[in-house]
């Protein structure tokens, strides 16, 4: 088989960089990081989970969609929801999930109401009713899009600083 010197140079740094000991504490550093952001989404998702099959669900009012910029000029969204639990208290609080402007996009782009005055579901706990989920069937879609997300970022991360 015929290589290019280009190959042959791209093989050569990756055998070097595996023989450094600076690499392989790269890869442990970048193998416990991303195993800390899996372990932690893990754990989101399992807690939204138990929220959404153990909750009591009902329809609620989007009040006002709340925008946050920070002091670097990011901007976070909140939507402020107002539900009435089963007893009859009135709950106004903002959702506990931040919200990008594409994801309002995208919510809009999938047929979900985020205007305000739009009804949407609420699935609340009935313990401490301000924790609650909007959305609710679009939590394990989120998460999924958001560790593929993260895959991605780290092996770009780690082709990186194996290849550097």
């Amino acid at each position: 088989m015929v290589y290019s010197n280009l190959q042959l140079g791209l093989h050569d740094i990756f055998l070097k960089s595996l023989q450094n000991p600076v690499t392989w504490v790269f890869f442990g550093m970048y193998v416990f990081i991303l195993g800390m952001f899996v372990l932690i989404a893990k754990l989101w998702l399992k807690q939204q989970q138990r929220l959404i099959d153990t909750g009591v669900r009902t329809q609620g009012v989007i009040k006002d969609i709340v925008t946050h910029v920070d002091s670097r000029g990011y901007r976070t969204q909140y939507i402020v929801v107002e539900f009435k639990t089963r007893d009859g208290q009135t709950i106004v609080d903002h959702s506990n999930v931040s919200f990008g402007s594409l994801f309002l996009y995208f919510l809009k782009k999938k047929g979900y109401s985020v205007d305000k005055g739009d009804a949407v579901e609420v699935v609340y706990d009935p313990e401490y009713p301000k924790k609650f989920a909007i959305y609710p069937e679009l939590v394990p879609q989120l998460v999924k899009y958001f560790l593929r997300a993260m895959y991605i970022f780290f092996a770009v991360l780690f082709l990186m600083v194996m290849f550097l």
